[in-house]
């Protein structure tokens, strides 16, 4: 196997970037069905998308993970956030495809200063090379209903800096600010997201850094925001426990609960459990 054809596979849950993959990997899913049942991994129990949704909804955090190409991921997670949104939940929505550094566009796509839906796409495509399109319907109806979201992502000149450097490309302030340390200090960490600390060093340095970027967003706006729920809609490998979510309460303590498909656990090289994931869909 070439480094392009395992990049391209990592490319499923993780954000890597510096190789091109076809776009159109995206849109491979077929015909798309939304999971209907769903794994507590506390009990191994069975729960409805009803039972699910009841139970998330205490939460002050939501971590949807996704396959980037899975179609079905990304109508559960539309469907959930509308599902909270009609409840009276009143959710706001962070996303790992767009960086924070875009937050004054995503606001104008909200309060309908921009409508063509392109100029969201270029900033998705520009991020992490992905297409917005799996996420048009999730944003036409935040924008609809005009619930915030949030741009999460780190730099990504910066990640591209540390795949390319290490973690020398990032400077001192960035990494006090975010008490910053390697994938060889935790190899915990590359475990979870399926990465080899070693092999995958300088890989997983970068989605390290990216992790622990978005964590950092993510409790600026919790600190700064109105109360609402936060759902995190993100890549499984950032979405599982281990990695965005115990960064995050590194820098805020918040309840929080993480939602992942099973099939992460094959990419991972891993059967999920409650160290992964509270639910999980097949």
């Amino acid at each position: 196997m070439t480094s392009i054809q395992r990049l391209s596979g990592k490319r499923r849950f993780l954000s890597v970037i510096t190789f091109t993959v076809p776009l159109i990997a995206l849109f491979l899913a077929g015909c798309a069905t939304m999971p209907a049942q769903f794994t507590g991994q506390a009990d191994n129990s069975t729960v409805s998308l009803d039972e699910l949704t009841s139970a998330i909804s205490s939460y002050r955090v939501v971590f949807l993970g996704e396959g980037h190409s899975s179609m079905a991921d990304h109508m559960l997670q539309l469907e959930i956030i509308k599902r909270l949104e009609e409840s009276g939940a009143s959710p706001a929505v962070a996303m790992e495809i767009f960086p924070a550094e875009a937050q004054t566009v995503l606001d104008a796509w909200i309060n309908g200063t921009i409508t063509d839906f392109k100029e969201l796409n270029g900033i998705c495509i520009g991020n992490l090379g992905l297409s917005c399109s799996p996420y048009k319907d999730l944003l036409i109806y935040m924008r609809m209903k005009k619930i915030p979201v949030a741009g999460i992502n780190a730099p990504e000149r910066l990640v591209r800096a540390v795949l390319r450097k290490g973690p020398s490309a990032i400077s001192r302030g960035a990494r006090e600010s975010m008490d910053y340390t390697p994938c060889s200090d935790d190899p915990a960490y590359a475990k979870a997201i399926g990465l080899d600390a070693k092999r995958d060093k300088r890989l997983c340095d970068a989605e390290r850094l990216r992790d622990m970027a978005m964590a950092r967003n993510i409790a600026r706006y919790l600190m700064e925001g109105d109360g609402r729920i936060l759902v995190v809609v993100a890549g499984a490998a950032h979405a599982t426990r281990e990695a965005v979510p115990r960064f995050l309460q590194d820098y805020i303590s918040v309840s929080l609960v993480v939602l992942l498909p099973e099939s992460f656990g094959g990419f991972a090289k891993h059967t999920l459990d409650i160290h992964s994931a509270d639910y999980t869909w097949q």
